[in-house]
């Protein structure tokens, strides 16, 4: 794998409030806690040409575009999740259970978020096609690299 995003979001359910008709208030609050890129230095490979080296400052700025994409896709869902209505009830454990669902449900609404951008950019490979501010450059490199000769990444 040449280039990865680690991320960590939290789904915290908050005590509810109870209100003067002795109702439970609340929702969980999704929160993205960290985000790491990880990504190649450089690109190198014996019988490089400036063309090449263009080409992989182009692909390495296209790869840290894309990775990028995947934490505006996880904030983009972070954002939705934190803006669904609250839980309003007068019973504690049904609050409690609505608030659990809501909170796997939407850890799991991240990570389908994101398997989607995925493919739908072909892992990078076809950023082109994501939406909006997603969209840029392929992170293809035509490699020319000299029969038998090693890709170094560092």
């Amino acid at each position: 794998m040449l280039a990865y995003t680690n991320g960590a979001v939290n789904a915290h359910v908050p005590f509810p409030v109870v209100d003067g008709r002795w109702r439970y208030i609340g929702r969980t609050v999704f929160t993205i806690v960290h985000a790491t890129l990880h990504l190649p230095r450089s690109i190198t490979w014996a019988g490089m040409t400036e063309a090449d080296r263009s080409a992989v400052r182009n692909a390495l700025a296209a790869l840290r575009h894309h990775e990028v994409g995947q934490v505006r896709v996880a904030a983009t869902e972070v954002a939705r999740l934190n803006s669904l209505p609250r839980t309003v009830t007068p019973d504690a454990l049904v609050y409690r259970h609505t608030e659990m669902r809501r909170q796997s449900a939407g850890l799991a609404a991240i990570a389908e978020a994101q398997r989607a951008y995925d493919a739908q950019t072909d892992r990078g490979r076809r950023q082109d096609r994501a939406s909006s501010t997603l969209a840029g450059p392929r992170t293809e490199i035509p490699c020319r690299a000299a029969h038998g000769s090693a890709l170094n990444r560092q």
